[in-house]
């Protein structure tokens, strides 16, 4: 956005978006956007850190009111906005998916320009919003740094230790057998501990214990139902 006062947007082509006089600019002013970790992720793809972003206006929208159905621009800005400027006939009012190869038309440039320009101008009082909802720290110390990392993590990936999560799977899936035949032994015969219905025969047919409550399939044997038979069991 070159000038908010007048609506003044420049759409720059995607060729053209990586020249080291951008790029330079881009991270030394502050990079407010509508759905940043897309554009980080596209731009790290083509060799270029953006880190100056200081405001995602789509994430920022949920935070000052997470109850909202619609985070689309037009309606976060209807709500923000004593009113919204008008659209060119080429608009249609649906929003579309970004093309970062630049194949536009006029329609798409319009359009991409106005989403710009409402981002530009929702960015004050989304900002008062945060302020008011007491989540400007929760905003800037912990939602906005995240959004640079989930896209570094996209393009980069994440290293992992192979060797320790090998030793982690052994110990679990060894410790899954022990229990598994401690739990036989307990009933008696072997059974299936993820089946349901072999569950219940265990439980409420061969042990008599009380049910709890039933679902269309039988009586549950979920988390909350198992852990209320823990004093009827026996052993």
């Amino acid at each position: 956005v070159q000038d908010l006062a007048i609506g003044r947007v420049a759409v720059t082509p995607a060729n053209a978006f990586f020249t080291n006089s951008i790029v330079e600019l881009l991270n030394k002013k502050p990079l407010v956007a509508l759905n940043a970790k897309p554009i980080l992720r596209w731009a790290l793809g083509n060799g270029v850190d953006l880190q100056s972003l200081v405001l995602d206006t789509a994430i920022a929208s949920y935070i000052v009111n997470p109850a909202r159905s619609d985070y689309d621009i037009e309606s976060v800005a209807e709500d923000l906005l004593d009113s919204l400027p008008m659209r060119s006939e080429n608009q249609q009012g649906e929003q579309g998916t970004l093309d970062f190869a630049g194949n536009w038309g006029t329609a798409d440039r319009e359009s991409v320009a106005r989403a710009a320009y409402l981002c530009a101008l929702i960015a004050a009082p989304i900002r008062s919003r945060l302020v008011e909802e007491k989540s400007s720290q929760l905003y800037s110390d912990i939602e906005n740094p995240l959004v640079r990392v989930l896209a570094r993590m996209e393009v980069l990936g994440v290293a992992v230790n192979k060797e320790q999560l090998t030793s982690i799977n052994k110990r679990l899936t060894e410790e899954t057998e022990s229990f598994t035949a401690q739990l036989h032994k307990l009933a008696g015969r072997a059974f299936n501990l993820n089946s349901p219905t072999q569950l219940r025969e265990i439980l409420y047919e061969e042990r008599g214990l009380t049910p709890g409550k039933k679902t269309k399939t039988g009586y549950s044997t979920d988390a909350a139902t198992l852990e209320k038979l823990r004093p009827e069991w026996p052993e």
